[in-house]
């Protein structure tokens, strides 16, 4: 495939998801309540490499069936296109960096104590039920382990989306869930660094403190210098009296921050929602919201499409039992884990079950896990594949369960 022609069929690609996720969003939206995110996670399933996007239609494949070049699959995991996956990542790093502007920062630190109570809750049962649960039924302690550890995933693009739609960013529940799915981040990285280091063995104490402590320096400093310094930056770019520049800049600034918190193997959610936090309230910020609103309305609906790709139904020839009951174990003790704190916090019984329902859609966060588990050898394709069934359920079923609670009760 030359240059030009990869291109056409990249160009053709991007357009059918728009297009085709944008009509499923609007239909499922018009007809049943469902969220936006339900239309772009079907169009990705049913145009994806395990369904239409393989079949040949007058000689024509959706998904390229090449092994080099920028229409590649990026793994034998992940059988996306790299530059159709490279657009899907940039839509979640505007969309992170979108919900950070968008949010009110003074009752964002005023939730972070309470909402660490909240991730915990929703971490540790949904990890300790299905490590006990896998025990049962396999012998190997680490694939047991890596269940346990997939469960305590939450989506913080799939949640923030939802939350945008319903105008509930910055409710009490709102700020609580955010702020929890990005705990709920650095927990599941954590623990899979962990058990990978089981694996491999290197891990010790020692490693363990340094990933927390990154987690906590990055964030502090982040916070710290980017509070201190964007005033200054913000008077020099006024200059130009160009709000183009300035949007320029500060998307220069976002994937410079973005490219340190992968870096530090902290993930792109971190480092792209804590610089959306420092700019939401800078004078500009109307402005700088419209622009990156613009760019979100395309970049983000390709990376739900991009998500939906990578779930393959087909994988429920294993396991169909115990994934369904993995499945209903996930919905259960993370919806329960972290309404009780949520209780306990003085929530209404029906926000604490938002909020719980708003941490359950596991997402690319679990995606990414079982693929790198698999990388690592610590998983078979069995466990990979009841992983991929119960993250499909939960990124499903959640968007839908928490629109229809914030309609029925709002």
């Amino acid at each position: 495939m030359n240059i030009s022609m990869g291109i056409l069929h990249f160009l053709v690609l991007i357009s059918i998801s728009l297009v085709v996720s944008r009509i499923f969003s609007l239909l499922g939206n018009r007809y049943f309540g469902f969220p936006a995110v339900i239309g772009e996670l079907v169009t990705g399933m049913i145009i994806g490499p395990y369904a239409l996007g393989t079949l040949p239609i007058f000689g024509f494949t959706l998904i390229p069936q090449t092994s080099s070049g920028f229409l590649a699959p990026v793994s034998t995991e992940i059988p996306i296109p790299q530059a159709f996956y490279m657009f899907g990542q940039i839509g979640v790093i505007i969309l992170l960096f979108q919900v950070g502007l968008g949010t009110d920062l003074k009752k964002f630190i005023r939730t972070i104590r309470s909402s660490l109570f909240i991730a915990l809750g929703e971490s540790m049962l949904p990890f300790i039920s299905g490590f006990m649960f896998m025990v049962l039924f396999i012998h190997n302690v680490n694939e047991a382990l890596f269940i346990g550890v997939i469960l305590t995933a939450s989506s913080t693009g799939i949640t923030a989306k939802v939350l945008s739609d319903l105008n509930n960013l910055n409710s009490r529940e709102g700020m609580a869930i955010m702020t929890s799915t990005v705990i709920a981040d650095v927990i599941s990285i954590t623990l899979l660094t962990i058990i990978t280091g089981i694996e491999t063995s290197s891990i010790n104490l020692f490693s363990i403190t340094v990933l927390i402590l990154k987690v906590i320096i990055f964030w502090g400093i982040s916070l710290f210098i980017g509070l201190k310094m964007r005033n200054y930056l913000i008077k020099f770019f006024r200059i130009f009296k160009d709000n183009i520049t300035l949007f320029s800049f500060i998307l220069l600034i976002l994937f410079i921050v973005v490219s340190l918190s992968e870096w530090l193997g902290l993930t792109v959610i971190v480092g792209s929602y804590s610089l959306g936090l420092i700019f939401s309230t800078i004078e500009e910020k109307d402005g700088v919201m419209k622009n990156t609103e613009n760019l979100a309305n395309f970049f983000t609906p390709i990376f739900f499409v991009s998500i939906g790709m990578m779930v393959d139904l087909r994988t429920l020839s294993f396991g169909t039992v115990i994934s369904i009951a993995i499945l209903v174990l996930a919905i259960l003790t993370k919806v329960i884990g972290a309404a009780i704190p949520a209780r306990i916090l003085k929530y209404g019984r029906i926000e604490s079950i938002q909020i719980g329902l708003g941490l359950l859609s596991m997402g690319e966060v679990a995606l990414i896990l079982a693929g790198n588990a698999l990388l690592y050898n610590i998983i078979n394709n069995e466990i990979y594949s009841i992983a991929i069934f119960v993250t499909a359920g939960t990124t499903i079923i959640a968007p839908i369960m928490f629109a229809w609670t914030y309609k029925k009760f709002r």
